[in-house]
């Protein structure tokens, strides 16, 4: 029996083990976020009864359901050196990293095969490193093994979902989640993400392919865009493709560096605005997959911002569900964005209703 929803339960990986991926000085990615989480959620009488989840190392077949055999042993060789260094760009390792980034992938499987069979609950995981950018062969932008594509490929493959739906609202294009899924009849993923901006893919015209033609959904909007039209996106797409998708699961790359003071972007959100996307896919969770609904850590840079956004989405995602309110109006850019997205995915889906951003003037069909 699945339990109620004023009984959302609330289960938590945040462990200090992460802190051992160091990183080069002055470094955005660094042991300072998980500081900022811990100390945040310490503090709300409503997190802290989380239950916790001990992180524990990936196995190589974990690894593999994502990421090509030869990619993942090479990495975790060149991660077992004790050295410090670059795999690529600008993602670093330490000493420390192999076993951190073996226990990001393995704790985000955990987290979400214990949402799934608990049902009813809200997954957070406070991970480093972050993983939405690495794609199957290839490390980038501060990501090394991608965790929620590996949590969403492993509950397809332990049987415990037939169909799994991916949001990412981190503020840049979640690449690496794409590259795996992006044949995938049983994966629905949507990047919202702001462009031009690292890692300058996500285009609309990317959509899928083979057999999953219109499952890939990408939201390119401009710099300073805000949380209404986020909410419009989320409105106007994943939530009536959902609805038709059916997924069983409801996994969330959860980057925070769409808020407005955030160094590596020049979007416009604010802290109640990601809590108002939570309290949407807590609606829709409680609708479509018994309350499944789990967010995995990626971005989000200014501390403040950070941890006062992932409370608000915790907040939100805890609380019971709510009718999902029209969201206030979408601007005439983001509209134009969202509706040529809807023109694409046409013959993939059944009919969409159109974005509303009070513009009333007849356009041809």
């Amino acid at each position: 029996m699945a339990i109620p929803p004023s009984q959302n339960a609330f289960l938590l990986v945040c462990d200090a083990l992460f802190s051992a991926h160091a990183s080069p000085a002055g470094h955005p990615e660094s042991s300072a976020r998980l500081q900022a989480l811990s100390h945040a959620f310490s503090q709300e009488p409503l997190l802290r009864d989380a239950v916790r989840i001990s992180p524990r190392e990936a196995t190589l077949e974990e690894l593999t359901c994502v990421h090509d055999e030869k990619y993942a042993i090479d990495t975790l060789q060149r991660l077992r050196n004790g050295r410090s260094g670059y795999l690529e760009g600008d993602t670093f390792f330490s000493p420390g990293t192999r076993h951190a980034a073996l226990c990001a992938a393995g704790a985000s499987v955990d987290l979400a095969l214990a949402v799934h069979q608990r049902g009813q609950a809200t997954g957070f995981a406070a991970l480093r490193p972050p993983g939405h950018h690495a794609t199957q062969n290839r490390a980038m932008g501060f990501c090394i093994f991608n965790n929620v594509a590996i949590a969403a490929a492993q509950l397809l493959q332990r049987g415990q979902a037939k169909r799994v739906a991916i949001l990412d609202w981190d503020v840049h294009h979640g690449n690496g989640t794409q590259d795996v899924f992006y044949g995938h009849p049983d994966i629905l993923f949507m990047s919202i993400h702001q462009s031009p901006l690292y890692p300058g893919s996500g285009s609309i015209d990317e959509i899928g392919r083979g057999d999953a033609p219109g499952r890939i959904l990408n939201v390119p909007f401009p710099p300073h865009t805000k949380g209404a039209d986020y909410l419009a996106a989320l409105r106007a797409l994943f939530v009536p493709l959902c609805q038709q998708f059916r997924p069983d699961h409801i996994l969330v790359s959860a980057g925070f560096d769409a808020h407005h003071s955030d160094p590596l972007s020049a979007m416009g959100l604010v802290a109640d605005d990601f809590g108002a996307m939570a309290q949407m896919l807590r609606t829709l969770a409680d609708a479509l997959c018994q309350g499944r609904l789990t967010f995995l850590l990626e971005g989000g840079y200014q501390l403040d911002a950070l941890a006062n956004s992932a409370v608000a989405t915790l907040k939100a995602a805890l609380s019971p569900s709510t009718p999902v309110a029209s969201p206030p109006l979408a601007s005439p850019q983001a509209s134009e964005i969202i509706r040529d997205l809807q023109r694409r995915i046409a013959p993939f889906w059944a009919p969409l209703s159109p974005v509303d951003n009070g513009d009333r003037t007849p356009r041809p069909s």
